[in-house]
């Protein structure tokens, strides 16, 4: 038997407003690690993100990264 996985569109991330099309309410969780993100930032630390296959883990990456550059973040 022979499987077959899709991959789907990405979701548009507009620049000027990154989670405006999130329906998942992750601004939340990606505000939450900006402030991590922040508290370390001279120490530095290391941080995954897990989770199943085609759970937005990738589309949640691009959008934090987007909100992360509008904020000044390198």
């Amino acid at each position: 038997m022979t499987t077959i996985k899709c991959k789907t569109k990405d979701l548009e991330i507009p620049e000027e407003a990154p989670f405006s099309y999130d329906k998942m309410g992750r601004e939340q969780v990606a505000t939450i690690l900006t402030d991590i993100v922040t508290f370390y930032s001279q120490s530095g630390c290391v941080m995954s993100l897990n989770g199943a296959w085609g759970t937005g883990k990738t589309t949640f990456t691009k959008m934090w990264k987007a909100q992360l550059m509008l904020q000044g973040y390198i």
